[in-house]
């Protein structure tokens, strides 16, 4: 009953719609999966970030799918130009998890925990392996300055 799906043309969407569209002057989780233009993507972006509470989630969609590329164009473009206090924490296959940078520690402890306890996922033995691989070189996955897990 907490959870909200909102189906509209992003181009109609604000901050302000969307506030009142959760009844709610902020969110915990936004998942961003709508159009796949720079254009569409910098526009929800630009209506959900304000409303992602301190420790929210926000999951962007489709953000290194190689048939999309104007979704990490405008991701990236939002991360350099407009300074979000934001953090990315993990990538996941399609999906970028970033949340507020006070809770940037807490949620990458997180994803390395689940990823160690995740036997039953067919892809932790890899990416357990190319994090080792990372670290016997001293490599840190980072995205716009935060470390990241990045599931392989």
């Amino acid at each position: 009953e907490r959870l909200k799906v909102v189906i509209e043309d992003s181009l109609k969407l604000t901050s302000e719609r969307l506030s009142r569209e959760i009844g709610s002057p902020g969110a915990r989780f936004i998942s961003i999966d709508g159009g796949h233009t720079r254009e569409l993507v910098l526009h929800d972006l630009e209506a959900a970030c304000p409303l992602l509470l301190p420790g929210g989630i926000l999951a962007l969609d489709d953000a290194f799918n190689h048939a999309t590329p104007g979704v990490i164009e405008a991701i990236a473009e939002y991360f350099v130009t407009r300074s979000p206090r934001l953090a990315p924490f993990a990538l996941c296959y399609n999906k970028m998890f970033v949340t507020t940078p006070d809770y940037h520690a807490r949620y990458l402890r997180h994803a390395a925990d689940f990823l160690d306890e995740a036997d039953w996922l067919p892809t932790s033995a890899r990416t357990r392996t190319s994090r080792a691989q990372n670290a016997a070189f001293g490599f840190v996955p980072s995205m716009f300055g935060h470390e990241v897990v990045a599931f392989v």
